[in-house]
Protein backbone atom coordinates (compact mmCIF):
# COMPACT_ATOMS: atom_id res chain seq x y z
CA UNK A 1 0.00 0.00 0.00
CA UNK A 2 2.77 2.49 0.90
CA UNK A 3 4.63 1.58 -2.22
CA UNK A 4 1.15 2.59 -4.35
CA UNK A 5 0.84 5.64 -2.58
CA UNK A 6 4.44 6.30 -3.36
CA UNK A 7 3.70 6.08 -6.65
CA UNK A 8 0.53 7.57 -7.19
CA UNK A 9 2.35 10.81 -5.09
CA UNK A 10 5.30 10.98 -7.41
CA UNK A 11 3.19 10.21 -10.33
CA UNK A 12 1.26 13.31 -9.32
CA UNK A 13 4.68 15.65 -9.39
CA UNK A 14 5.71 14.69 -12.35
CA UNK A 15 2.38 15.80 -13.93
CA UNK A 16 2.38 18.36 -12.76
CA UNK A 17 6.35 19.21 -13.50
CA UNK A 18 6.01 18.15 -16.52
CA UNK A 19 2.90 20.58 -17.94
CA UNK A 20 4.96 23.42 -16.37
CA UNK A 21 2.61 23.73 -13.24
CA UNK A 22 4.64 24.77 -10.73
CA UNK A 23 2.71 25.56 -7.85
CA UNK A 24 4.33 27.52 -4.84
CA UNK A 25 3.63 25.31 -2.11
CA UNK A 26 4.88 25.37 2.17
CA UNK A 27 5.35 21.96 2.54
CA UNK A 28 6.89 19.28 -0.20
CA UNK A 29 7.51 15.81 0.12
CA UNK A 30 8.87 14.32 -2.27
CA UNK A 31 9.59 10.40 -2.97
CA UNK A 32 13.57 9.44 -4.25
CA UNK A 33 13.61 7.19 -7.09
CA UNK A 34 16.05 4.00 -6.90
CA UNK A 35 19.38 5.65 -9.05
CA UNK A 36 18.62 9.32 -9.07
CA UNK A 37 20.91 11.55 -7.25
CA UNK A 38 20.38 14.93 -5.34
CA UNK A 39 22.47 18.17 -4.42
CA UNK A 40 21.39 21.22 -2.72
CA UNK A 41 23.04 24.66 -2.47
CA UNK A 42 24.75 24.70 0.62
CA UNK A 43 28.21 24.97 0.02
CA UNK A 44 29.38 23.90 3.46
CA UNK A 45 27.93 20.50 3.10
CA UNK A 46 29.58 20.40 -0.49
CA UNK A 47 31.29 16.87 1.00
CA UNK A 48 27.67 15.30 1.63
CA UNK A 49 26.54 15.46 -1.83
CA UNK A 50 25.03 13.92 -3.35
CA UNK A 51 22.27 13.63 -0.63
CA UNK A 52 22.47 10.79 1.75
CA UNK A 53 19.56 9.27 4.28
CA UNK A 54 19.83 11.68 7.50
CA UNK A 55 20.91 14.79 5.56
CA UNK A 56 19.09 17.82 7.11
CA UNK A 57 19.52 21.37 6.70
CA UNK A 58 18.25 24.50 7.70
CA UNK A 59 18.85 27.05 4.84
CA UNK A 60 17.07 30.11 7.63
CA UNK A 61 21.00 29.42 9.16
CA UNK A 62 22.44 30.82 6.19
CA UNK A 63 26.09 29.12 6.62
CA UNK A 64 28.41 31.46 6.80
CA UNK A 65 26.34 33.26 4.05
CA UNK A 66 27.52 30.15 1.07
CA UNK A 67 23.51 28.66 0.61
CA UNK A 68 21.96 29.11 -2.56
CA UNK A 69 17.67 27.78 -2.01
CA UNK A 70 18.19 25.04 -4.76
CA UNK A 71 17.85 21.45 -5.17
CA UNK A 72 18.69 19.56 -8.21
CA UNK A 73 18.72 16.17 -9.56
CA UNK A 74 20.77 13.93 -12.05
CA UNK A 75 17.64 13.52 -13.66
CA UNK A 76 16.61 17.24 -14.25
CA UNK A 77 14.52 17.42 -11.81
CA UNK A 78 14.44 21.02 -9.46
CA UNK A 79 13.10 22.38 -6.47
CA UNK A 80 13.87 25.89 -5.89
CA UNK A 81 12.75 28.92 -3.16
CA UNK A 82 13.07 32.32 -3.00
CA UNK A 83 13.73 32.26 0.92
CA UNK A 84 15.08 29.86 2.92
CA UNK A 85 13.12 26.23 3.95
CA UNK A 86 14.14 23.14 6.10
CA UNK A 87 15.19 19.63 3.87
CA UNK A 88 15.64 16.45 5.14
CA UNK A 89 15.85 13.04 3.77
CA UNK A 90 14.30 10.30 5.39
CA UNK A 91 14.96 6.86 3.79
CA UNK A 92 14.18 7.33 -0.01
CA UNK A 93 12.01 10.59 1.01
CA UNK A 94 12.80 14.46 1.05
CA UNK A 95 10.66 16.36 3.15
CA UNK A 96 10.97 20.19 2.22
CA UNK A 97 9.01 22.77 4.57
CA UNK A 98 9.08 26.76 3.65
CA UNK A 99 7.18 29.25 6.17
CA UNK A 100 6.76 31.48 3.09
CA UNK A 101 5.43 29.07 0.80
CA UNK A 102 7.76 29.53 -1.90
CA UNK A 103 8.89 25.95 -2.98
CA UNK A 104 8.54 25.31 -6.21
CA UNK A 105 9.15 21.69 -8.12
CA UNK A 106 10.17 21.99 -12.03
CA UNK A 107 11.61 19.53 -14.74
CA UNK A 108 13.95 21.07 -16.73
CA UNK A 109 15.45 18.15 -18.38
CA UNK A 110 17.12 14.81 -18.17
CA UNK A 111 20.62 15.36 -16.51
CA UNK A 112 22.36 17.33 -14.00
CA UNK A 113 23.70 19.49 -16.60
CA UNK A 114 19.70 20.69 -17.67
CA UNK A 115 18.71 21.04 -14.41
CA UNK A 116 21.58 23.29 -13.60
CA UNK A 117 21.84 25.90 -16.72
CA UNK A 118 17.96 26.04 -16.36
CA UNK A 119 18.12 26.95 -12.89
CA UNK A 120 21.04 29.45 -13.52
CA UNK A 121 19.45 30.63 -16.65
CA UNK A 122 15.69 31.12 -14.64
CA UNK A 123 16.63 31.94 -11.28
CA UNK A 124 20.22 33.68 -10.57
CA UNK A 125 21.33 34.64 -14.68
CA UNK A 126 24.34 36.64 -14.83
CA UNK A 127 24.04 40.29 -14.71
CA UNK A 128 27.54 41.04 -17.09
CA UNK A 129 28.37 43.10 -14.23
CA UNK A 130 32.02 42.68 -12.49
CA UNK A 131 31.27 42.80 -8.80
CA UNK A 132 33.20 45.62 -7.08
CA UNK A 133 36.58 45.10 -6.70
CA UNK A 134 35.94 46.17 -2.57
CA UNK A 135 34.64 42.68 -2.22
CA UNK A 136 37.59 41.07 -3.29
CA UNK A 137 39.40 42.55 -1.55
CA UNK A 138 37.33 42.35 1.28
CA UNK A 139 37.48 38.92 0.71
CA UNK A 140 40.90 38.45 0.97
CA UNK A 141 41.38 40.30 4.28
CA UNK A 142 39.53 37.65 5.80
CA UNK A 143 40.92 34.64 4.24
CA UNK A 144 44.73 35.92 5.58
Amino acid sequence: MKNIYCSLVFLLIQTSMSFGQAELQKELTIPIETGVSWWVGVINNGEMMPIKDGYYADLHLAYGNMVQPLMISDHGDIVWSENPYTLKRENDTFLIASPTGTLKVEKAGNTLREAFLYASKTYFPPSGVMPHPLLFWLRSLIRG
